[in-house]
């Protein structure tokens, strides 16, 4: 069961990637009309040398992505471990207060 905080805060987060994708797309949709529109007038240059060699754009975009997703995981292990070793303190300051049918307490988080 999450929290009321983690449910908003997971919708106003689905609501920025909804929002970011709607931007996006119309973007992409713009650079291919262009990219269609001036292809015919761009010429073909020479092949370079060790050309073969380098990697083409997909190549370079999924190194990257691998790259941040290790990085996040990196950080989440961080976070969760400096979490982990403050818990003894931040469990005696953030009181919590509970409340139910018949009684109301105060028990650390």
């Amino acid at each position: 069961m999450s929290s009321p905080v983690i449910d908003k805060l997971t919708e106003v987060q689905e609501q920025v990637l909804e929002s970011l994708e709607q931007v996006q797309k119309p973007i992409v949709s713009a650079v291919r009309r262009a990219a269609d529109s001036v292809e015919s007038y761009v010429p073909e240059l020479p092949a370079l040398p060790s050309g073969d060699k380098l990697p083409s754009a997909q190549e370079l975009i999924a190194n990257q992505y691998d790259f941040a997703v290790k990085l996040l995981e990196l950080n989440k292990q961080f976070a969760d471990a400096l979490a982990d070793a403050a818990k003894p303190v931040a469990d005696k300051v953030v009181v919590v207060e509970v409340k139910t049918a018949k009684t109301t307490t105060k028990k650390a988080a």
